[in-house]
């Protein structure tokens, strides 16, 4: 069934896609008037925060309607988490996500069977319209402790693998950008290249150095941190391509994606919705706003009017190639930096998100590196959880297996981190990039 739902998701997705953005606006609100009608019904929060707001006496009919219901948060789910869960919803069947701990300790999301399929085919439509193509050999720079993890446990992906279907072979994040260039050139092809901008870039730098087209992706696919404009540039001029770059989350998976125009990103109006507010206020298009989120498929966990973090600007343009999806034109976000080991090596900062993701001892955490071969380790100790000592040891270790056992790793508990955006990586050492 999951396979055939997949099917019916791609061909459905596809086509509404190229729709006017008035008939999506209105799909997006017939979506949106049925979330909105399940939550107050079946989710706990929900049922409680809305009683007060009369939803059935003034129903919210559209995303301008959304102004009248309350911003969640992350602390807000962490406060009460099992309240944001369907009941009766059996959360060991579920596929679960978690977030990472540099702005607050890792959240966990929960995907039911259909809401999984729903978005891994959000996820699928937004790379064949990038170009890939079946029997494309298809290379993740991913993280390792998740690979086993991506799939919920009725999902079809045997089946898959055996057609080389959307087929990602992984290739260790955490390794270094010399080392990850020989897990891909051991794969023999890689037509796909998909990961962080910091990894890429780093891939694309020791490719660059050792001289040769030795990896020739057809396709380089970006997302989930802030990509630069010199970066950019730079992977395109190496790689001798136009890369295209998303935006997702792992609260939301899929949000935005770039289409072969490149002037913006594709919002995924069937899947979400996307409010840009200021002072509480949805704010006209072309006008910066702080992103808030809807999702309108995952009803196993629905999130409505979560507070993302990220700043935007819904862009008052059409796209060129003629797909009726809204565009964002421009994304901001913290800039996180690369670090340096003892040799010297350069690596992303999504290492770390990647390691302390999977952690819960720790509400906050911060990485300073004032020296080469040294790294301090700022956290706030999540006072509910008995296994901080742990979480320290397993934490070093998995850091010292990637940047080496030689390196300094200092962690100094904290009470809290001054309010804001900060950095999660922060490095005073300033290598040249470019």
């Amino acid at each position: 069934m999951s396979l055939i739902r997949k099917i019916y998701n791609l061909f459905y997705l596809k086509n509404e896609a190229w729709k006017s953005e008035n008939e999506l606006v209105e799909l997006q609100n017939n979506k949106l008037r049925s979330m909105i009608d399940y939550a107050c019904i079946n989710i706990p929060y929900y049922k409680e925060i809305y009683k007060s707001l009369q939803l059935d006496k003034y129903p919210v009919l559209t995303v301008r309607d959304l102004e009248r219901l309350p911003i969640i948060t992350k602390k807000d789910i962490q406060k009460r988490p099992e309240d944001f869960v369907r009941p009766g919803v059996d959360i060991s069947q579920c596929l679960e996500m978690h977030t990472s701990g540099s702005t607050g300790m890792p959240l966990k999301i929960y995907y039911g069977e259909k809401d999984d399929d729903f978005s891994k085919v959000n996820n699928l439509r937004s790379f064949i319209e990038a170009g890939y193509k079946w029997g494309d050999s298809f290379v993740t720079i991913s993280d390792p402790d998740w690979v086993a993890k991506r799939y919920h446990k009725r999902s079809s992906v045997g089946l898959q693998q055996r057609l080389n279907i959307f087929n990602p072979i992984d290739v260790n994040m955490r390794n270094s950008p010399s080392q990850i260039v020989d897990d891909i050139l051991k794969i023999g092809k890689c037509d796909v290249l998909y990961g962080y901008p910091t990894n890429i870039f780093l891939v694309a730098k020791e490719v660059e150095r050792r001289g040769n087209k030795i990896i020739k992706p057809r396709i380089v696919v970006t997302n989930g941190e802030l990509l630069e404009p010199r970066m950019r540039e730079c992977i395109n001029n190496i790689f001798d391509t136009k890369l295209y770059d998303f935006y997702t989350t792992e609260e939301f998976k899929r949000i935005a994606w770039e289409c072969e125009q490149h002037d913006g990103y594709h919002i995924d109006m069937e899947s979400v919705v996307l409010e840009f507010v200021k002072d509480g206020k949805q704010v006209p298009k072309g006008e910066r706003g702080e992103i808030i989120i809807t999702s309108l498929y995952n009803y196993t966990m629905p999130l409505i009017r979560y507070r993302q973090g990220d700043i935007g600007i819904e862009s008052t343009d059409v796209c060129a190639c003629g797909r009726g999806l809204k565009l964002m034109k421009a994304l901001e976000g913290r800039t996180d930096n690369f670090i340096i080991n003892k040799k010297n090596e350069l690596f992303s900062p999504q290492i770390f998100w990647s390691i302390f993701r999977h952690y819960f001892s720790m509400k906050k955490y911060q990485i300073l590196q004032d020296s080469i071969g040294c790294i301090n380790v700022l956290y706030c100790k999540n006072h509910e959880s008995n296994s901080l000592e742990r979480d320290i040891q397993e934490i070093e270790k998995k850091i010292k297996e990637s940047l080496g056992y030689e390196m300094n790793i200092d962690f100094e508990e904290i009470e809290n981190f001054s309010p804001g955006k900060r950095k999660s990586v922060f490095s005073k050492l300033k290598p040249s990039l470019y």
